[in-house]
């Protein structure tokens, strides 16, 4: 019988829907661009971004659907954006408490604290932040001494103690908003707790028995206990997700929910609805920011919406500018060419003529969009990058650019020209000396727990992820990541692996492969006929020719009984020879050549040869994942 499952359609077997984590200890490596927060990219600390379960910044103006205040409401409000906890009386009850959320072994929690004002006794205590659920696996506290507050966590192991940690970081200021972040792990063995503030880790424990402490469900913010004092606290931007949260170490971080005092140029900034807006007209406007520290390597990160528009053909609008103290290294343009309303950059050199980039990048009236500019100052290596929703478009390298005055501001919609008439929005600016997320690769996240990380250190070796299409895109010329060898070992006969990928480039070019001469099971396209082989010993053509489709191409490595399907259907049986796999290469061959160009979006790799009733649920997991028809075996 075949059966095709329609597109889209989540697969239910016996009532319930079916997940690779099924597979159990059979889970050798799982990669999924589903799953973006696995994506390890380069030049950002702490990596991930995945607000996949709880993500408030409490702009409503009230108690949010879904959250509870379970003592009560009294000396606690909502107000400019954020939850603010005041209290006269120190009460451990009086707590602003998230929705509860599915269990998971790994949780990370991150939240925006300012301490607006206080008045505290000798020793006194505060939780501020806690991951709890029946118990309380890990909390972010401060204590006071000596007339300061300080910051302080404590965490739970099976033994069912409370481990306290003093974190050694300058006394509290009021005023100041600190990003606190925490990550807790469950484990039987391999428990991890960590806390980072303002990008800093501070706690660092691992090896943890704490497999029998509760996980958490929710997360409260203002459980405070104490006697006979007050403290005010405003938290903001609560995010709970089963992977942690960019930590970019910044030199501007502006997201203009309140007016931030930059600089008015020709007119004044207007804050509205938590946007920077400059209604434009044919006079300049702009807005400037406040100096920083002049880099050799600078990362400008903003999202931009085109409001409106009325311009004329070859109109043009300077939209950013980073510029030094007597030089413009780098300006943003919008132009209207023939009625399209596209991204133009410029850029100098040593030798001060502007270059100009027309990058054919359209921008339409209600898009948002996000920019991200890297500019790197040298004699002989300087260079501008350009990415518009993770898309380069603009890669100028080998420059000499070092005797620029570097960045040291920046500036937003400076207009110039007449007849000129755009209305812009600009939001979540950021300058840092390392990148945000122009999309490079470092690593690629095993799902199965078993660490077998897929990764690259070279940078210009790195396929780049699409956050948008969910998936990781691989160049054909030099791009490919590997594993280690696996961590239980060789994967020996018979093995599954299944691979969702669509090529875009025809040519000779691995799909997978293993690490080393002798240790191999490979997927291939033949340069000149485009027939996909395989490989574990034996090469072995499938007679199946490539197609620029996306597919889900699943192969069982069993010797003599070796089988090769597409989307469920069989291409080919024949012995593909006896050699185990020692680990994995993805976008090439295992000694980094004959590079794969195309997408890949999911990959799997089981330790043996799946029932039919397996293969099918598989299939009809990626296919409903991904947009596919999968079709019984």
């Amino acid at each position: 019988m075949s059966l095709a499952v329609g597109i889209g359609i989540s697969p239910v077997f016996g009532g319930s829907v079916w997940s690779p984590a099924q597979l159990g200890s059979d889970l050798i490596a799982w990669y999924s661009a589903k799953r973006s927060s696995s994506v390890i990219l380069n030049g950002v600390d702490v990596v991930f971004v995945d607000n996949d379960l709880i993500n408030e910044d409490f702009s409503g103006g009230a108690l949010p659907s879904g959250w509870s205040e379970p003592s009560g409401s009294v000396g606690i409000s909502y107000a400019g954006g954020k939850a603010i906890v005041a209290q006269t009386t120190l009460d451990h009850t009086l707590t602003i408490r998230s929705p509860t959320y599915t269990t998971n072994n790994e949780i990370w929690s991150q939240v925006d604290v300012t301490f607006n004002s206080w008045s505290l006794s000798a020793g006194v205590l505060a939780a501020v932040f806690i991951q709890t659920g029946t118990g309380n696996p890990l909390d972010m506290q401060v204590i006071e001494s000596s007339g300061n507050l300080f910051w302080r966590t404590v965490y739970r192991d099976d033994s069912g103690g409370h481990a306290t940690n003093y974190i050694s970081k300058p006394a509290i200021v009021l005023g100041q908003t600190y990003v606190v972040t925490m990550r807790h792990v469950k484990s039987v063995a391999a428990g991890i707790d960590q806390v980072w503030i303002d990008g800093e880790l501070f706690l660092d424990v691992s090896g943890l028995a704490n497999n029998t402490i509760n996980s958490s469900i929710f997360v409260d913010m203002g459980s405070m206990f104490g006697s006979i004092d007050a403290l005010n606290v405003s938290f903001d931007n609560v995010r709970v997700g089963t992977s942690g949260f960019a930590q970019v170490p910044e030199l501007v971080d502006e997201d203009f929910t309140t007016d931030p005092g930059w600089t008015a140029l020709y007119g004044s900034p207007v804050v509205s609805g938590g946007v920077f807006t400059v209604d434009q007209n044919p006079d300049n406007e702009g807005s400037q920011s406040p100096t920083f520290t002049v880099p050799t390597e600078i990362w400008f990160s903003v999202d931009i919406t085109l409001v409106a528009e009325t311009s004329s053909s070859g109109n043009e609008t300077i939209i950013s500018r980073l510029i030094g103290s007597t030089d413009v290294p780098y300006d943003l343009v919008l132009r209207n060419s023939s009625g399209n309303i596209q991204f133009q950059s410029r850029y100098k050199t040593n030798a001060g003529v502007t270059s100009v980039n027309h990058t054919g990048k359209n921008l339409t009236v209600g898009q948002t969009v996000n920019i991200v500019v890297q500019a790197v100052k040298d004699a002989s290596a300087g260079l501008y990058r350009m990415w518009v929703d993770g898309d380069i478009l603009l890669e100028v390298t080998g420059l000499a650019n070092d005797t620029l005055t570097f960045p040291n501001k920046i500036i937003l919609a400076s207009v110039f020209g007449s007849f000129t008439r755009m209305k812009l929005s600009f939001d979540n600016v950021k300058v840092g000396t390392t990148g945000f997320t122009p999309n490079a690769v470092a690593e690629w996240q095993d799902l199965s727990g078993n660490s077998n990380h897929v990764n690259n250190t070279v940078a210009v070796d790195q396929p780049l992820l699409d956050v948008a299409n969910k998936k990781i895109t691989f160049d054909g010329v030099s791009d490919f990541l590997q594993s280690n060898s696996f961590t239980g070992g060789n994967l020996t006969q018979p093995s599954s692996v299944f691979i969702v990928a669509q090529r875009s480039l025809n040519q000779g070019q691995y799909l997978f492969d293993g690490i080393s001469v002798s240790n191999r099971n490979s997927l291939r396209q033949q340069a000149t006929a485009g027939n996909m082989f395989l490989f574990s010993g034996t090469d072995t053509d499938s007679l199946y020719v490539s197609n620029a489709n996306k597919e889900i191409h699943s192969v069982l490595t069993n010797g003599v009984s070796s089988e090769y399907w597409v989307d469920g259907v069989s291409k080919n049986t024949s012995n593909t020879g006896t050699q185990v796999l020692s680990g994995l290469t993805l976008g090439s061959r295992y000694d980094g050549t004959t590079f794969y160009g195309g997408d890949i979006f999911e990959v799997l790799v089981v330790n043996k040869a799946l029932s039919t009733a397996e293969h099918n649920q598989l299939g009809h997991y990626l296919a409903a994942r991904h947009g596919l028809t999968w079709t019984d075996i």
